[in-house]
């Protein structure tokens, strides 16, 4: 049986689902032509949601509860005998808690073979693995660690269908708004790793030029993996500095659900993957154009100079918010506004935050002749990045003109 016809079979997928794995969104890097300081100020900023790691919570926050699933089929459900959750944290763990299953013929070769999770004590700070073996030799075919310190989390689930065992590696990580969701469709059979099927989801989800573009995405891969994993055995989780794991009787099914959607209550109500991500982001272009509006950058009187100006924020969007030192210069040429030239290649930027409170101003001095050397005659504008309680940030932008005469005349925003 080829593959593509093997996959139908396990998982009951239409022919337009079976697809190639699609490659995650790289970013180019940037040229040292004075576009890579926006790069890295865009990087520093993306701040528009909160979660675990920004939308899931700006920095991880440890929860050890152990959820059953909420919708289960009717084979699942035989399975499920206690509908209250355990917390680790109730429980002393002094040893590793070992877990073996040996239920499934994971090699096809008519033998069960033996499948061990190894959950340590400390387990926040240590690896959770998982061992397969063969039960007609005793090789081990298989080993995968998870951790619930981010970057390391990851969930490892067993699909069993029409007597073929297969497996689901998930990695969603999230953060700073910036996404990196991966999942492999893999069998052993044989004791060798045969991926059946693989895709990576990249995403910005402080992109709200292309938030339509985002959320097909989101949507598609959405139901993609929960074609997977919503009918699949849990055998070991650590997302969301969260620890999981399946016991018999009680066996785990969960699915994938964005939870940061949920920040603000404003999803609740929402059934459909589609509309609630439009909705989400509708949500927060909505709070940053507000915030476009009541934060503004202007050039102090009698400041500017080839070599560099005095600026002023002003807020006056009811939210206290802070501004890096990171900036950056832009000159209006060939009808389009270009990020000037670095005078080298070494420069950087001090990871220095400055409070800019609500109803206040502040204000900054800025010498860049240092960074792009005296400014010739023409237009150009400074551009300061702003965010507000870790939720939204924005670019504060400035008008300024360099005249041949007298280099000193400017407008402001």
């Amino acid at each position: 049986m080829k593959g593509e016809d093997f996959l139908k079979e396990l998982n009951d997928l239409e022919a337009d689902i079976i697809e190639e794995a699609r490659n995650p969104m790289i970013r180019e890097k940037k040229k040292v032509n004075g576009n890579i300081i926006k790069f890295i100020a865009l990087a520093a900023c993306i701040t528009v949601f909160t979660g675990a790691v920004i939308l899931r919570s700006i920095s991880v926050q440890p929860q050890k509860n152990i959820h059953p699933a909420e919708k289960n089929t009717s084979e699942e459900k035989e399975f499920q005998t206690q509908e209250e959750t355990t917390e680790l944290s109730d429980i002393e763990v002094t040893e590793k808690k070992q877990i073996i299953w040996l239920d499934y013929d994971v090699t096809r070769d008519g033998i069960n073979d033996k499948i061990t999770i190894d959950i340590p004590a400390e387990y926040e700070s240590r690896m959770t693995e998982c061992t397969i073996t063969d039960g007609s030799n005793e090789n081990v075919i298989y080993h995968a660690a998870f951790s619930p310190a981010y970057p390391n989390w990851g969930e490892l689930y067993l699909s069993e269908k029409e007597g073929i065992v297969s497996f689901i590696e998930y990695n969603p990580v999230l953060s700073q708004g910036t996404g990196d969701y991966h999942y492999e469709v893999f069998v052993l059979t044989g004791g060798e790793k045969t991926i059946l099927n693989e895709n990576n989801m990249f995403f910005n989800l402080s992109d709200m030029e292309n938030y339509m573009e985002t959320i097909d995405k989101m949507g598609t891969f959405y139901y993609e993996i929960n074609d997977y994993i919503s009918n699949s055995m849990l055998l070991i989780s650590t997302v969301n500095g969260e620890i999981q794991y399946s016991e018999k009787p009680n066996r785990l099914f969960k699915q994938e659900e964005y939870e940061f959607l949920y920040e603000n209550n404003l999803h609740y109500t929402q059934e459909n993957m589609y509309e609630r991500l439009r909705e989400y982001f509708l949500y927060w272009s909505e709070q940053i154009q507000y915030a476009k509006t009541h934060i503004s950058l202007a050039v102090l009187e009698n400041t500017l100079t080839p070599s560099g100006a005095s600026f002023q924020i002003i807020n006056t969007s009811g939210t206290n918010g802070y501004s890096e030192e990171v900036y950056y210069v832009e000159k209006y040429r060939n009808r389009q506004w270009e990020i000037c030239d670095y005078v080298n290649d070494d420069i950087e930027f001090r990871d220095i935050k400055s409070l800019v409170m609500d109803g206040e101003s502040y204000s900054f001095t800025v010498d860049w002749s240092n960074v792009y050397g005296e400014l010739d005659s023409g237009s150009y504008r400074m551009v300061k990045k702003v965010s507000l309680s870790e939720n939204i940030c924005i670019e504060a932008v400035c008008d300024f003109e360099i005249l041949k005469e007298t280099n000193t005349q400017n407008t402001t925003e």
